[in-house]
This record gives structure tokens, sequence and C-alpha cells, in this order.
């Protein structure tokens, strides 16, 4: 009786149908990214992810498979649920980039 109450039924928790975007690929994003495949949550055609640097991205789309993307707007649009793996200060301008190319905001200014 108390053994399904503790124990969360997985069948109840998938994800599997849920794409996901990460912005920022770094050692947070990397280390993000190969957790989730390796625990099975995300297959790699589920995975969105950019970077301003395209050598890393195509460093890690040959690593894992993923999807990459030239600008932070394209992983918001093909996903489900987003992780911002940037540095703090780094934060204010993607979501302006975010507001502004994929909501269509006109002069947003994000302050930290």
């Amino acid at each position: 009786m108390f053994r399904n109450f503790l124990v969360p039924d997985r069948r109840a928790m998938t994800i599997s149908a849920k794409n996901i975007g990460f912005i920022g690929t770094g050692k947070m994003g990397e280390a993000l990214i190969k957790g989730i495949l390796n625990a099975k949550l995300f297959t790699p055609d589920k995975i969105y992810a950019s970077d301003i640097d395209t050598t890393r991205l195509k460093s890690l789309e040959k690593t894992y498979g993923i999807n990459t993307c030239n600008n932070n707007c394209d992983p918001v649009l093909n996903s489900d649920i987003i992780i911002i793996a940037v540095k703090p200060q780094i934060v204010p301008k993607v979501i302006e980039e975010i507001l502004h190319g994929v909501l269509g905001y006109d002069d947003v200014t994000v302050n930290p």
C-alpha cells in the first residue's frame, strides 16, 4: 500500500515525447546533456542546443548526435523545456534575445 506512495510510478513521469533545449553548452550545459542522455530521459533527436561557440556545437553534435542551432531562438521554438546554461551575467542578454526573437517584443530590457 505505501510502496506506491513512496516510489513514484516511472510511467507517470515520462517526458520522452517532449523536446528539450539548451542555451549554452559550456561545462554545465554539456554535463546536463550527457546526464540526460545517460539516464535515457531524452534521445539525441529530442535535444536542441545553441551556443556562441560554433566549434563547440559541432563537437557536441558529433559526440552526442544532438540538434544544434545557430541562434538562441531556435531551441526555444523547437522545445517544450528550456534550460538556460550560461553564466549569470549573460542571462539578461539571452532573455532579451528570446523575448525579441520569439515573442516579437520590441524595446525589451532585462535588468539583472
